[in-house]
């Protein structure tokens, strides 16, 4: 597709989550709820779990992961035992964008 709505707004700085149209996912939610393809790359191998994950979109670069993988929950061990922030990417089309969660 060259044109159409979905091409008329560029952002060229960090995405914000709180800006894109996404659904809550049950009546009660305080946030946003998106799912998508979630990756979280091991910070000690480089290996990338992938799981279609939920998130709850919290602030305009954080949500917090529903990771249910045992590799993703250790991989996030990991992460807290460096006291670092985990990084994971969440791709909705073709570009991830990129969320920060302190685990």
């Amino acid at each position: 597709m060259k044109t159409g709505p979905v091409k008329e707004v560029k952002w060229t700085a960090a995405a914000d989550l709180t800006r894109l149209p996404i659904p809550y996912n049950k009546e009660k939610d305080e946030h946003p709820y998106l799912t998508s393809m979630n990756m979280i790359r091991d910070p000690e191998t480089g290996f990338y779990n992938s799981s279609y994950a939920g998130t709850t979109i919290v602030l305009a670069q954080r949500g917090l992961i529903s990771f249910v993988t045992p590799h993703s929950h250790r991989i996030m061990r990991k992460y807290r035992e460096m006291g670092s922030d985990i990084m994971a990417h969440r791709n909705c089309r073709r570009s991830p964008a990129c969320v920060r969660d302190h685990g």
